[in-house]
């Protein structure tokens, strides 16, 4: 299937849209370019997942809608270093997405698109899944990035309020990392040097803190 190719039609996008609304949930759709991404939005689809060749049209439209991108810069790093795993076809598809998925984040950020924070990481590769952060860092500010996996992905399933956000009624997932993340998101990005504590749900999970908490 060429990346130009539109995999549905409008009508099927919202039968799975208004089938997902029936249970209370709602869709999100694996789309590269701009077409596919104004096409799904257009149709009720609440969130992209790439976007990774949208152009300021189309994330006019998402931005309109109120609807989510969430790209997913890591992986083409990844994959291009050992492109020879991927199936037939699918490295003249990298090609063509890989030196222009940092331009689509900045689109849709100028755009005003709430951007949320993914991966798209598979198998042994879900080891660096944490670098996503330096690579959105290349394009968008560490405070924006840090909001994209906290506060704009609860708002994205749905939890907004409950999860990635520190306020009365939350849920308590923390954690304590050694540094400042505002001024280096390669703090974040390497967990095994820098994470000191995890708490989720109030208990503590990981505690690196030294005698600190006991």
């Amino acid at each position: 299937d060429p990346i130009w190719m539109n995999q549905f039609t409008d009508a099927e996008i919202r039968a799975a849209v208004e089938e997902a609304a029936t249970r209370r949930t709602y869709v999100m759709a694996h789309a590269h370019t701009a077409q596919a991404a104004r096409r799904c939005v257009e149709n009720g689809v609440r969130s992209i997942e790439h976007g990774t060749l949208m152009d300021r049209e189309s994330a006019d439209v998402v931005a309109k809608a109120g609807a989510f991108v969430v790209p997913t810069l890591n992986v083409i790093a990844a994959i291009r270093e050992d492109a020879a795993r991927l199936p037939p076809g699918a490295a003249d598809k990298l090609a063509q997405i890989a030196d222009r998925a940092s331009d689509a984040v900045e689109i849709c950020a100028r755009a005003g698109v709430r951007l949320g924070f993914g991966t798209d990481l598979f198998g042994d590769l879900r080891t660096r899944q944490a670098q996503e952060f330096t690579a959105r860092g290349a394009v968008q500010s560490a405070l924006e990035v840090i909001r994209s996996a906290t506060s704009v992905n609860a708002a994205l399933v749905g939890m907004e309020g409950r999860i990635g956000a520190i306020r009365p009624g939350a849920l308590a997932d923390l954690i304590v990392v050694e540094g400042n993340p505002l001024e280096d998101l390669n703090i974040l990005a390497d967990p095994q040097r820098h994470l000191r504590l995890v708490i989720r749900g109030g208990e503590v999970v990981i505690n690196r803190m030294e005698g600190v908490l006991r």
